[in-house]
């Protein structure tokens, strides 16, 4: 309590100092007589300088006190709350109750001293402390349990994260902050809330709703903290080499290994989910958007069957560069062209054609088609003449798998988006329906409905498309109806 106190005193001095400076410059000098009083410029200026010098001034000889008073936020014994009487380190639930109102209510003053000016006021090593306190803030209450009370101390820590303060940093300490706030989205929040006893103390009346209130409390405190840390990260100024680089490490920590990682390989995983789902929210996409492409494919295919929510999170990326590289599109990339050729470069039709068919994974199916249907205007022709092949053998090893019923509804899916979009980019008719009604013959036959429905549903604007598939099917029915023709006519029949 005496060291509080003392820092407090010191606080209230250093402010009260403040406000003389700048009311010392802002009084303009008196007059002399027979003269105007001329204005002086700057002063707000220079009031706000002076308060940024004695911000950090005051920031170096205060850090060992905000950090032990942030070890205290955090410790053990805080942390179990009513639990410090077991502990032995202090005396019970009242002493919980009055530290650390008091410790809070000191780091929280200490941390809005750590502000833009303050920074570009400190030498540079000065700058590498002071960022470690705001990072150690921000994730006190991100795996670690951390009292309800003591929230106002990462959330001061995070409004102080703004854009002038991370662009006045160096590069590496830039990595550093984008690291430290990608850590916490790994982890949940965990509040712990006041005894009910300290709320209820004289009034057993009010014990039946303390409960349900403290709820609600913690519900609305951990929204808040959620929205804030989001609100950070979509503010900072990050440029896709930053990205790069960490989807770059999460690349080679995971390369070559098998669907049972290791440790080593689990935390890469896991550090590399949290810097897709920051991507996944960037709007526009960090620039120069083409470097993305090339590691996300090669996550694609690293993470395919080692993690379904970070292959869902590339996959969204990927969709969001696509969409961003279309001509005359709607929030459309800086260097579209630059974004299309390198997405057309690293493109693994072969992957995703896979995965859209994925009976064992809707989610990852219907992300991989969305991705497809927005590659399909930007891959040239002769890509998609060789791939259309590939959808047909993936489309019938998948109408083979145990989850028949599953792998029907993706490949439904699947042809209703993308042969209409292959038909409109001018791919020969004839091959493209051949190739799919061959596969609808390989079919149960209870599944031809579902099939060829899906087709002609979704091109049923297109006269001769409707056409030419009615006229494979009534060819084929015909030939089922002669079962004393040669196995050879079938084959003639398609050719039709």
């Amino acid at each position: 309590a005496p060291g509080l106190a003392l820092v407090r005193e010191l606080l209230e001095r250093q402010r009260e100092e403040r406000e003389r400076r700048q009311a010392g410059v802002d009084e303009p000098p008196p007059a002399s007589a027979g003269r105007t009083p001329k204005k002086r410029g700057g002063g707000a200026a220079a009031a706000a300088a002076a308060a940024a010098a004695a911000a950090a001034d005051i920031l170096p000889p205060m850090r060992p006190l905000v950090c032990c008073v942030l070890e205290l936020l955090r410790s053990e014994g805080c942390n179990a709350g009513v639990g410090l009487r077991d502990s032995g380190k202090l005396a019970g639930a009242d002493d919980v109750a009055s530290v650390l109102p008091e410790a809070t209510v000191l780091a929280v003053e200490l941390i809005r001293a750590h502000d833009v000016r303050a920074f570009a006021a400190l030498p540079a090593r000065e700058k590498v402390a002071s960022l470690a306190v705001l990072l150690r803030a921000v994730g006190l209450p991100w795996g670690k349990e951390l009292p309800l009370v003591s929230l106002a101390v990462p959330m001061a820590a995070l409004r102080q994260l703004t854009a002038g303060l991370f662009t006045s940093l160096p590069e590496a300490d830039r990595e550093h902050l984008l690291t430290a706030l990608c850590e916490s989205r790994r982890h949940a929040l965990l509040l712990l809330p006041p005894p009910v006893e300290l709320l209820t103390r004289g009034h057993p009346a009010m014990r039946a709703n303390a409960g349900r209130n403290i709820m609600r409390a913690l519900a609305a405190a951990t929204s808040s903290a959620e929205a804030a840390l989001q609100a950070t990260l979509a503010a900072l100024p990050l440029a896709a080499p930053m990205f790069v680089r960490r989807l770059d490490a999460a690349l080679a920590a995971t390369a070559g290994a098998g669907e049972g990682a290791d440790e080593g390989a689990a935390a890469a995983i896991a550090g590399c989910t949290a810097t897709l789902e920051v991507l996944v929210r960037r709007t526009p996409l960090p620039e120069p958007a083409e470097q993305l492409a090339r590691p996300l494919f090669g996550l694609l295919a690293a993470l395919d069957r080692r993690s379904e929510y970070a292959t869902q999170l590339v996959l969204t990326s990927v969709t969001a560069m696509l969409r961003a590289a279309q001509p005359g599109s709607a929030g459309a990339a800086v260097g579209g062209a630059a974004v299309a050729a390198a997405l057309v470069e690293h493109f693994n039709a072969r992957l995703l054609f896979a995965q859209l068919v994925d009976p064992e994974r809707p989610q990852v199916a219907k992300h991989a088609l969305e991705v497809v249907k927005a590659a399909v205007p930007l891959l040239p022709e002769e890509t998609l003449e060789r791939v259309v092949p590939h959808f047909a053998s993936v489309s019938r090893r998948a109408l083979q798998h145990e989850h028949h019923g599953a792998a029907l509804a993706a490949v439904e899916r699947a042809v209703g988006v993308l042969v209409p979009l292959f038909v409109r980019r001018g791919l020969q008719l004839r091959p493209l329906l051949r190739g799919w009604v061959t596969l609808v013959l390989q079919a149960p036959p209870a599944q031809w409905p579902a099939l060829l429905g899906a087709l002609v549903g979704k091109a049923s604007s297109d006269e001769h498309l409707h056409c030419v598939v009615s006229s494979l099917l009534v060819a084929h029915s015909l030939r089922a109806a002669q079962a004393a023709a040669p196995p050879a006519r079938e084959a003639d029949l398609l050719r039709q």
